[in-house]
């Protein structure tokens, strides 16, 4: 759904469009439906539809409230701002060569305390916790060099190295 978004936002809405989408996503209610182009309310439906189906989800297990922030963390951040490099470069007034340097610090601080909680005694089913893993996994592979996400070829080894060069034990 991020990629759809993405895309959305960076290749195929005009700013007009994009505006009435950003709109519909602040209001987070289906009576937006109705000033959206059409391929805007496929994918509008789409995300309504799927935060519904998470809510249901988390509601069961007492988190209620999950999908709230969730939704009032991605009306604030998406609309077309510049990425979190450019935010912080200009927060702190730093080059993006230390930005990016900091940003490694950070991931790498991350990976270690993801790593330690999936060590630690829990509630929560392991298959749960390697679903978060497996995405921050996929998030890095794909983002880590800038170009890899939008140009799917340096993605090659990866693929190769797991269904053709599998490794036998």
């Amino acid at each position: 759904m991020m990629s759809v978004l993405d895309d959305t936002y960076d290749s195929y809405g005009t700013l007009e469009e994009l505006k009435l989408f950003t709109d519909a996503l602040q209001k987070w209610d289906t009576s937006a439906l109705d000033q959206l182009p059409d391929y805007m309310k496929i994918i509008y439906s789409e995300i309504l539809n799927l935060f519904d189906e998470i809510d249901k989800e988390v509601v069961e297990e007492g988190r209620s409230y999950c999908v709230a922030y969730t939704k009032d963390t991605f009306e604030q951040k998406r609309g077309h701002v510049a990425s979190g490099i450019e935010s912080y470069m200009k927060q702190y007034g730093v080059s993006r060569e230390e930005t990016v340097k900091k940003f490694r610090i950070m991931f790498e601080k991350a990976w270690k305390d993801m790593n330690e909680e999936c060590m630690k005694p829990t509630a929560i089913p392991r298959e749960h916790l390697l679903r978060v893993v497996n995405i921050a996994r996929l998030v890095e592979v794909t983002y880590k060099e800038v170009g890899r996400y939008i140009n799917p070829e340096y993605l090659k080894d990866y693929i190769t190295k797991l269904f053709i060069d599998r490794m036998t034990f």
